[in-house]
């Protein structure tokens, strides 16, 4: 939702978007339904998904930024 605050159009960049996470996510819930605990292993899952969203904000922000730039100077 930053994109139109900074002026540019709403962005969809990075490596953790919408559909990935919803697949993350549902994978993880299908595993929990079916085995009723993740592995210990799993506990390494949000420290990542942290990391991957962190990057996917970065992006986003980053591109719209470059282009409200260019939205303005086009204006000027």
């Amino acid at each position: 939702m930053a994109g139109p605050w900074l002026g540019a159009s709403r962005r969809c960049e990075g490596p953790f978007g919408k559909s990935d996470r919803a697949l993350a996510f549902g994978a993880i819930g299908a595993w929990l339904s079916v085995c009723g605990s993740l592995p210990a292993a799993a506990g390494l899952l949000m420290p990542v998904f942290a990391i991957l969203l962190m990057s996917t904000i970065a992006n986003r922000l980053r591109f719209a930024r470059a282009e409200a730039k260019t939205k303005n100077e086009e204006r000027a």
